[in-house]
């Protein structure tokens, strides 16, 4: 597509985009790519042992995983594992999956060395939860979610224009963006337990070992 002049929009995780430039091997000007602030990769044996929990407790397949069901509000959003007939809901920080993911003990090694967050992206536009507007901005939070754009090039600044008028903005800056939510700017610190967690996945379920390794969910 891009070969024929075709305009290209890509989307992905921060290292998908530098894979992807970095297969290119040149600018298109056609191209336009967009990263989503990352706050690391979850092993897939991880998520595919979630899968089989769920399946084993409904004793019939998955039929749908919703990371940001936001009927509860966008703060509190809860991950849900879906059968035909059973719904598995649970909040952000109470269901194991969720606890281990952001307890970095389910993260790839190599999202505790990212090359590119703060300020090193090489999308044009990167995008991301704003945690904390409703401090900043209380005005906008209604909690359905507000999303932080950051502009970072030329290409980006034209694709903004583009749609400006069909959005409701507000000129932030990068230290208020980044004050509540980390991975914009700092790199994910792996649990020191992560080895011992792997070791004993086999072994045991997520939610036993989400307590063993980071204790109690929050109530």
């Amino acid at each position: 597509m891009l070969k024929a002049g075709q305009p290209v929009l890509f989307s992905g995780t921060p290292c998908q985009i530098g894979g992807l430039k970095g297969y290119l091997g040149r600018d298109y000007e056609q191209l336009y790519t967009i990263d989503v602030v990352c706050h690391g990769v979850p092993s897939p044996k991880v998520y595919q042992k979630r899968l089989d929990e769920v399946v084993a407790l409904a004793n019939e397949p998955i039929a749908k995983v919703n990371f940001r069901d936001k009927t509860t509000g966008w703060k509190r959003f809860n991950i849900i594992f879906q059968t035909a007939s059973h719904t598995f809901a649970t909040h952000k920080r109470r269901g194991p999956y969720m606890r281990l993911f952001l307890g970095n003990l389910s993260t790839r090694p190599s999202c505790a060395d990212c090359a590119f967050n703060n300020k090193r992206s090489q999308a044009d536009l990167t995008i991301a939860d704003y945690w904390g507007v409703n401090k900043h901005f209380p005005l906008f939070d209604d909690d359905k979610g507000v999303t932080l754009v950051l502009i970072n090039n030329h290409q980006g600044q034209a694709l903004f224009d583009a749609c400006h008028s069909q959005l409701e903005c507000q000129i932030t800056d990068f230290e208020h963006a980044a004050e509540y939510n980390a991975a914009v700017a700092k790199k994910m610190i792996p649990h020191p337990g992560r080895q011992q967690f792997f070791q004993q996945l086999d072994h045991q379920s997520l939610a036993s070992l989400a307590n063993e390794f980071l204790g109690p969910a929050e109530q």
